[in-house]
């Protein structure tokens, strides 16, 4: 079992507000010594990254980070319909600066 939690703070020029962002998701793994929590969130991405790269959906090359929308958008979309999902929270925490 996995249980992850992510909190991420930023701030809103064009308001000057500052928000908190929190998400958080338990992932299981199916039971086997194989198909753990860890190797299914960590091998799906992968899997699915790789398998849009061949059918040309991807279009980056080399090292990228996951934070183009085009990249993670559609990986993120079928971890969905997998079941592997966050809950997300954002707040207002001060402002304006």
């Amino acid at each position: 079992m996995i249980v992850m939690i992510n909190k991420f703070e930023y701030d809103d020029s064009s308001t000057g507000q500052t928000h908190l962002c929190q998400s958080h998701g338990v992932f299981k793994g199916s039971g086997s010594s194989t198909t753990t929590a860890m190797a299914t969130t960590v091998g799906l991405p992968l899997a699915i990254g790789c398998r849009l790269l061949l059918q040309g959906r991807i279009s980056e090359r080399g090292v990228v980070i996951p934070t183009i929308p085009s990249l993670y958008e559609p990986i993120l979309d079928e971890l969905a319909s997998l079941g592997i999902t966050f809950d997300e929270h954002t707040s207002v925490t001060r402002g304006p600066f």
